[in-house]
């Protein structure tokens, strides 16, 4: 009787280990599908999330439009938007770059005196 109870005690040990293992794997693969997703799969779609965020961004205005103007055609309004946004858009990124380049320019034109007032005498006093 002793010795069926140790055998049970045993198998019901293995079958624990036994389930704690396959839970394990069950739950490691589902993290390791996971990750794989989102290192592979994800920036394949960011094109496609970028575009969907702006167009749902813009979709208020495109209403709006559409219900406050006689030409009702929500397409039309929703091209007309998004040609409007990245328009900006661009001028911003043009503006922002020339800025840029002027800054650019102007710290590299002062990099002689730069040198020849501060960094010259610091190695000349060493």
């Amino acid at each position: 009787m002793e010795q069926k109870q140790e055998e049970h005690r045993e198998k019901s040990g293995l079958e624990r280990q036994k389930h704690f293992l396959i839970r394990f794997l069950y739950f490691a693969s589902i993290v390791v599908i996971i990750l794989l997703f989102i290192k592979y799969v994800l920036p394949l779609t960011y094109p496609f999330l970028i575009g969907f965020g702006l167009a749902w961004m813009c979709m208020p205005l495109t209403r709006l439009l559409a219900r406050k103007t006689k030409w009702n055609n929500r397409s039309a309004w929703g091209l007309i938007v998004m040609l409007l946004f990245y328009a900006i858009l661009s001028g911003l990124l043009i503006l922002g770059m020339l800025e840029l380049f002027k800054f650019l320019g102007s710290s590299i034109g002062h990099i002689p005196s730069y040198y020849q007032n501060d960094i010259l005498p610091a190695l000349k006093k060493n």
